[in-house]
């Protein structure tokens, strides 16, 4: 059908075809800014409605019909082409690599709704192991031989001969498929008899293999890999593969069609944030073959990253999710390795493939786990069997998200996502570095003091009192050691970093410096972790100054200080 279709187009005259690329170019610009109600009624407005649902790409239609909903999908169906409906049912009806029969015949129904003759037609040529498979599956035969034959309870019959218990008794699942069987039969009744006839012969451990091979074969054009393949997405890539110039073999030359323009998949590109350096990049080149290309790449990586992350393909939200992930780690890896010169990135984008860029991005983010995993195995907090909660809330999600197996940003309560930018991945760094150098402040300070181990095994307790508590004792001339202060030493501790200023809000700002100098003296200016301690410390006591700000000395409450050890 899709063929007589083209054929139709290219007798028509020049007028009415530049029309048809109109409207192709106006799906590309403006269809996924639509709502799908909207979207079916701009496409049942136009003269030729079919012919526009059949230029759709296969990605594209099939998120039609999931933003479409149940109720308004039947004329989108009933428009669509025979590969179209294949690709919508590839991506439906299989529960890995077993064949889903309430989904099947879920689809099945609405395709016979939508167009009867049409999907009996692809059931009887394209589709026949489907048809075979479901149909084994969902009903039981009884052959007429004689005049004296028994109809058995529960059968019944189109055509005197052949009889048909329906055994999937699934929620609505009867009707349809007997609604299939009638239709079957009106359309071509020889061929009915044949089917059912054949479904003694029909063995579903080899069919459904062979149906899962081809449905491998065709979802691996659009980028739907074998997992074992798919993940490879993930791989490590140094940023210094990124070349600016012409790479062989890394980037397959297209040809410029526009009967084909309209096949080129959308709607990943106009799910993504229109804001970052990648989309900016290909909208200001007024290049349709480059356009063209980036769409097709990033469509298969979306696609390639869903199988790698096991995600179900059955919400809008997850083409969304899925989009942001590969934009972010895309713009990341341009962002690092051009920075603002958007010609470089340009260059970048034409001569490498997106995949590439993309295991670049995540790759910057796999050194920055490696590195905190370094850390880790060495770490004193870690010896001690601490867990990340020890760092406190920011700087201990920080850890945890880079510690998963796909390591992604976590660095406030209201955010969580994976890497966009250059600056997350460089907060988090920072933190990494805070976390090593405080780390190693700890390690060498401990061992000279006294200090209380089951506090720290505590559920709420983190670091913040090794610090405080010590510096508070050094402050009231008290043995300076890791242990708690009584509540009149907390009121006269405040008391006296308050002296400059009544509130509130109270002010310690001044005491900073003398903070952060009793903690540089246990380090040499010439040690690594110095600059980095230096920044950690002067961070810590602007959270400290902010958390107690509106504090009271007579409200001080042993139950609600995080960062000193108070008495009961």
């Amino acid at each position: 059908m899709g063929n007589d279709i083209d054929s139709k187009c290219e007798s028509y005259p020049n007028d009415q075809k530049n029309n048809a690329l109109n409207d192709k170019m106006e799906i590309n610009e403006g269809f996924y800014q639509r709502s799908g109600s909207k979207i079916l009624k701009w496409i049942l407005d136009k003269d030729k409605p079919g012919q526009i649902v059949k230029r759709i790409s296969h990605e594209d239609f099939y998120w039609l019909i999931k933003q479409s909903g149940d109720d308004n999908c039947f004329p989108l169906l009933k428009l669509a082409s025979e590969e179209q409906w294949q690709y919508l049912l590839d991506m439906e009806i299989w529960d890995k690599d077993l064949l889903s029969l309430n989904k099947t015949f879920t689809w099945l129904g609405k395709l016979e709704q939508a167009d009867s003759l049409k999907l009996i037609k692809w059931l009887y040529t394209k589709g026949q192991y489907l048809l075979y498979l479901s149909l084994y599956r969902s009903i039981q035969v009884a052959i007429r031989e004689d005049d004296e034959f028994d109809c058995p309870d529960d059968f019944f019959t189109l055509d005197g001969l052949f009889y048909i218990k329906i055994i999937n008794n699934e929620k609505g699942m009867m009707e349809t498929i007997e609604r299939i069987l009638r239709a079957m039969a009106q359309k071509d009744n020889d061929r009915y008899q044949r089917v059912l006839l054949g479904l003694a012969g029909v063995i579903p451990p080899e069919i459904e293999e062979e149906m899962y091979r081809f449905r491998n074969i065709r979802m691996a054009e659009h980028g739907f890999l074998p997992f074992e393949e798919a993940i490879a997405v993930y791989a490590y890539l140094g940023s210094d593969t990124l070349k600016a110039d012409a790479v062989d073999g890394e980037i397959i030359k297209a040809v410029h069609d526009e009967d084909l323009h309209g096949l080129i998949p959308v709607s990943s590109l106009y799910h993504t944030d229109q804001n970052n350096i990648l989309f900016k990049n290909i909208f200001q080149q007024g290049d349709p073959l480059f356009e063209d290309r980036i769409r097709l790449e990033l469509a298969g990586l979306c696609n390639q990253l869903l199988v790698a992350d096991g995600l179900a393909v059955d919400e809008i939200e997850t083409l969304l999710t899925i989009c942001d992930k590969a934009m972010g780690y895309i713009s990341l890896a341009l962002e690092y390795k051009c920075g603002n010169d958007i010609p470089y990135a340009t260059s970048i984008l034409r001569n490498n493939s997106l995949v590439s860029i993309f295991r670049v991005g995540f790759g910057l983010v796999l050194e920055l786990k490696w590195e905190t995993e370094a850390f880790l195995k060495k770490s004193w907090f870690q010896k001690h069997a601490l867990d990340f909660d020890f760092w406190g809330d920011k700087w201990g999600r920080t850890l945890s998200a880079l510690m998963e197996k796909k390591p992604h940003y976590n660095a406030a309560i209201e955010e969580s996502h994976d890497f966009q930018k250059i600056r997350e991945l460089e907060g988090c760094t920072e933190i990494v570095h805070y976390l090593m150098a405080l780390d190693r402040l700890i390690e060498i300070m401990v061992p000279g003091y006294l200090l209380n181990d089951g506090i720290l095994l505590e559920e709420q307790a983190t670091f913040y009192p090794l610090l405080f508590n010590y510096w508070a004792r050094k402050l009231l001339k008290l043995k300076p050691e890791f242990l708690a202060i009584s509540q009149d030493q907390a009121k006269e501790l405040f008391t006296t970093l308050r002296l400059e200023k009544a509130g509130p809000p109270f002010s310690m700002s001044k005491q900073k410096k003398a903070f952060v100098d009793t903690f540089m003296g246990f380090v040499s200016d010439l040690d690594t972790i110095f600059e980095d301690l230096k920044e950690a410390l002067a961070l810590i006591w602007d959270d400290f100054d902010a958390e107690y700000k509106w504090v009271s000395v007579n409200d001080l409450d042993s139950r609600f200080s995080k960062h000193i050890w108070i008495e009961p």
